[in-house]
């Protein structure tokens, strides 16, 4: 057995494109490959989303209300329908497969793992909106909870599983504990959503509410122009700025001065929907009252 994984040969799968993989990544395919064989949970159980699934996701983030067509058939025949905007939503779809695709399973066999299906990421995620004013620590414990009287998901697991959500919910990066100086020094930066804070407090706290005096005018004419003079495409061209797509919502705008770059944000479709839900409220509501519509 030894000797035929030594003599293994690379391996060539698609992930976006062909590419080939060094033996040793191969071996390692192999043995997971093997281990599946002889076990009955899925290593990449979020791997494939249908259209039917995206829709749900679309009900539990925005509340969307769908037409009887796509309830019963499958088929949105209502033009009013928010699964028209489903094309709109493309890019953040893409986004959102690309989260999941890259779930793994990584327990030993017999636990149970957080997440085994997209319906499973749904049920965290309402619960986030259901009670966001509970402590990280309690509800990585209380989200698991069910009446089979199974074991728990492994700590790790839940806590990954935590963070996924957050990032569905939220596009920002999301982590249990403050990140290693190695993650940051290749960008990978990561908020930290600490035990003892709750949900609501997390989002007040990455995204503090300010009043920007030139932003926030009383003179409606002064306000526009500063505004109109920070078009992206005006940023680029009068001030030499490169601009930089981003996933992480903390990052818009976030300018970087040797190289001249600006990240920018570029899910309108996804806050869009957002104004859409929120468009009806009064501007003194709670952050946890947002967070349960």
């Amino acid at each position: 057995m030894a000797s035929s994984l030594m003599n293994a040969p690379s391996i060539v799968i698609k992930a976006g494109s062909y590419r080939r993989i060094p033996r040793f990544c191969g071996i390692a395919l192999f043995c997971r490959q093997e281990m599946a064989k002889t076990w009955s949970v899925s290593l990449l159980p979020l791997e494939k989303v249908t259209e039917k699934q995206l829709q749900t996701l679309g009900v539990i983030l925005w509340s969307w209300t769908l037409c009887r067509g796509c309830l019963t058939s499958g088929c949105c025949t209502t033009e009013s329908c928010p699964s028209q905007r489903l094309k709109r939503l493309g890019r953040f779809f893409e986004h959102y497969k690309a989260l999941t695709v890259s779930y793994e399973v990584d327990i030993t066999p017999g636990d149970r793992p957080a997440l085994g299906t997209h319906e499973d990421l749904f049920d965290i995620i309402k619960q986030l909106k259901l009670e966001p004013d509970i402590a990280r620590a309690e509800f990585v414990d209380k989200a698991f909870k069910d009446d089979t009287c199974q074991r728990l998901p492994s700590l790790a697991d839940r806590e990954r599983a935590i963070n996924l959500a957050v990032k569905v919910m939220t596009m920002v990066n999301c982590s249990a504990q403050r990140q290693s100086s190695g993650l940051l020094e290749y960008g990978l930066s990561q908020t930290p959503w600490r035990s003892d804070i709750t949900f609501a407090q997390f989002i007040a706290d990455i995204f503090p509410m300010t009043d920007h005096p030139s932003l926030n005018d009383d003179d409606l004419k002064r306000s526009m122009d500063v505004k109109a003079a920070l078009m992206a495409k005006k940023l680029k061209k009068r001030v030499g700025l490169k601009l930089r797509p981003t996933d992480d919502l903390r990052r818009h705008l976030k300018l970087d001065r040797k190289s001249r770059g600006i990240e920018i944000y570029h899910h309108t479709a996804f806050l869009k929907e957002h104004l859409r839900l929120t468009k009806d409220q009064s501007h003194g509501v709670s952050v946890s009252d947002s967070l349960r519509l």
